[in-house]
Formats: structure tokens, C-alpha cells, sequence
């Protein structure tokens, strides 16, 4: 008895272990897309107030960003994104930085009057 009780344990921490990693995981890939548009509002400037309002980083609810105008995500559950579509919003500024934040399937930015040039992590080079 003694022996399956140890072992009810045993698999009990590892149970513990494997979920807490999946939580960290989770939250990581969470950040990097936060980080990811935040560096986009920080880049673009937005006259006609088209997204800006709308991308609020002080809500902290499970998907919120999922909320956000032109954002996509994988599921409206999470904070994971697969596209952002910002075409003909007339934003201005420099092409956002995104220090290898972004993780995206789709980005549209067409018809906006941007500068600079596209990051290489952007363009796949």
C-alpha cells in the first residue's frame, strides 16, 4: 500500500511539473505578442484615431488583445496572435520595430504612408 501511495505521488509531481511548464510556455508566447503590438502603437502614428483607442494594454483579461482592431488571433480564448491587418488606415511614422517580437502569418500595412524600411525579421531575410 505504502508503495502505490508513493507512487500516486510521484506521478502527482510530475503531473504538477509538466502543467506549470505549459503555463510558463503559454505566458511566454503571450508576452512576445504583446510586446509585438506594442511596438507597432508605439510606431505608428494614428491622426484619425482608426486602432489606437482601441488597443488598450491596461486590460489584462485572458484574449483581450484578441479585441483589438485589426488583430487576429489563433484563439479568441488567448493571447496569441496570427495576423494584423492595418491596411488603408492612413497611419504614418516609421515601419515598427519589432525586435523579433512578432510572430505573424499575415500583416497587412498597404495603403498607409509609412517609412523606413522593413525590418528583416519581417521580410523573412
Amino acid at each position: 500500500m505504502a508503495h502505490n501511495t508513493s507512487l500516486v505521488i510521484a506521478l502527482l509531481h510530475i503531473f504538477a511539473l509538466s502543467f506549470l511548464n505549459i503555463v510558463e510556455i503559454s505566458n511566454g508566447f503571450e508576452h512576445y505578442d504583446i510586446s509585438c503590438l506594442r511596438s507597432f502603437k508605439e510606431s505608428l502614428e494614428d491622426p484619425y484615431n482608426k486602432f489606437k483607442h482601441s488597443w488598450n494594454f491596461g486590460n489584462t483579461t485572458r484574449g483581450f488583445i484578441c479585441n483589438f482592431v485589426g488583430v487576429t488571433c489563433w484563439n479568441l480564448d488567448e493571447n496569441r496572435i496570427i495576423g494584423i491587418d492595418l491596411g488603408n488606415m492612413r497611419l504614418k511614422g516609421q515601419f515598427p520595430r519589432t525586435n523579433n517580437y512578432c510572430s505573424l502569418a499575415h500583416l497587412n500595412l498597404s495603403g498607409n504612408d509609412l517609412t523606413g524600411t522593413i525590418p528583416s525579421e519581417i521580410r523573412g531575410d
